[in-house]
């Protein structure tokens, strides 16, 4: 499985429906990330300080995605 930031969530969806819009794997992670977050009431200041938060950890997980392989 690739870790390219780039391609997209879902693309056997993507594939099925002859497109690749849609959500890319960082902004997937960043979202299961954000909700996470949010569902332990973690509090920031602002909502740009949690998109900050939730796309570290997005990239993150992609980095170590792409070291394991």
């Amino acid at each position: 499985m690739s870790m390219d930031k780039s391609e997209p969530a879902f693309p056997n969806v993507s594939e099925i429906l002859g497109h690749s819009e849609g959500l890319t794997k960082r902004e997937w992670f960043a979202g299961m990330a954000l909700m996470g977050r949010m569902a332990r009431n973690s509090h920031y200041p602002t909502w740009e300080d949690a998109a900050k938060d939730a796309y570290e950890v997005a990239d993150a997980m992609l980095a170590e995605g792409s070291a394991e392989q």
